[in-house]
Order: C-alpha cells, then structure tokens, then sequence
C-alpha cells in the first residue's frame, strides 16, 4: 500500500473510531483529498495528522484548516442531501467546500465566501485546479451572507462569531441547518448545531471547540449590540 493511503486510510479509521460518518462522507474524502489543499510547506504526513493547520497569519487575523476528524463529523451533522444549495462563511483552504460539493452532488451548489485576499486567490485556484463546477467562489465580507443565491439549505461558520448574524434567519430555508461557531469569552468556543423552525431557531447540539475568530462587519456589529 502507497504511503499516502495507509495516511487516508489510518486517518479514517480514527475518525470512525470517535465519530459516526456516512459512506458518502468517506467517498468524498477520498475524492477530494487533504494534501491537495493544505499549503504546499506541509509534508503529506503533516497534512494527514489530525490537527489543525495554519493557513495565514497577520497581526491577529487568523486562519487554519480545521482537524480533518472533526471536519467530517461536522459535515455528518448537517445532513446534506443531494441537490441543496450551501452557504459557506469562510472558505479557508477551500477543503470543506470540495467535500461539501461532493456531498450534494452536481445538481446542488455551494456558496463559499473568503474575505482574506492571499487565502481567496489561493482558494479560488485549488477549486479550478480540482475542476469542480458546482461551487460558486466569492471574495468578500460573509457577514451579510451572499442574498443573490438565497435561500439556502445549510449554512456553515469556520470561524467563531460572539452572534449569529442577522443574514442567517433572512436566507436560511425553513427547517435549514446552520453550524454557527459562538465565540466564547475564556477561551473555549462553542459549535451550535441549529435548525430553523416557525417559532425560531431550535438547538440540536452543543459541542466545545477552538476557532479562530470571524472577521469583518459582523464583529463591529457585534460590538455596537452585545445581546
């Protein structure tokens, strides 16, 4: 066996043996794989360790690709079906949206918004590189979400927020899922798994984590009303 897949391979087996994912998830792991789009200065060994990685650093705007483990679970949370349409706020390495693109299959999009202008250019070339044609790349400010596409089915946060942005309940579909990433104050964030309801959003899972903070409009605005 190549090295590269006893790699993909170990990294499966240590996902599945925390977490639950589908057989879909893992064929989208495998058609889009994590060296592909972590920075070329990492080693494939390095690419394949479950931990995060950095992707950016300036002053204190932040980026990394997220613990591929916990990369997939979170994907198995939201529930993709085939033909829905994704906001992504945070493009990143572009790595969760190829997967995402996979997960709901050429009859469905994903929406994906990077505000960092080095990750946006870097982004946007893995995704032609990969040649996938069902993600539409934006580079800009996701506070306000992208209205053009709306609505969408899922929405997905890879970076904390201290509040959900008023742009989630206006384009989210009724009975949608959003991954919001509240910001803590000590150090700990939080992963809120929420569904849209009539009577509002209801809370399907908490779960403890890191990110890294979200930039743009939506932390200025959270400045101006803590609530």
């Amino acid at each position: 066996m190549e090295r590269i897949e006893k790699l993909q391979e170990d990294l499966i087996e240590k996902t599945r043996r925390f977490h639950q994912i589908s057989t879909e998830i893992v064929k989208a792991f495998y058609r889009y794989p994590r060296h592909k789009f972590v920075p070329e200065r990492y080693s494939l060994a390095e690419a394949y360790a479950d931990r995060p990685l950095s992707l950016y650093q300036e002053q204190d705007v932040r980026s990394t690709i997220s613990q591929p483990s916990f990369v997939l679970y979170l994907l198995e949370l939201l529930q993709f079906e085939r033909g829905q349409k994704v906001f992504e706020v945070g493009t990143g390495s572009a790595w969760n949206a190829a997967l995402m693109s996979d997960l709901v299959g050429s009859s469905g999009k994903v929406v994906t918004m990077e505000i960092i202008p080095d990750l946006a250019r870097r982004a946007q070339q893995v995704i032609e590189t990969c040649e996938i044609k069902n993600i539409l790349f934006i580079e800009g400010d996701a506070s306000h979400g992208w209205q053009k596409e709306a609505p969408y089915d899922r929405i997905i946060f890879t970076a904390a927020a201290p509040k959900l942005p008023n742009f989630v309940a206006e384009q989210l579909t009724m009975n949608g899922r959003v991954l919001f990433v509240k910001e803590g104050r000590f150090g700990t964030d939080e992963i809120q798994l929420l569904e849209k309801t009539p009577e509002g959003f209801k809370c399907l899972k908490r779960l403890p984590c890191h990110f890294v903070a979200m930039t743009g409009s939506a932390r200025d605005e959270s400045k101006k009303d803590p609530s």
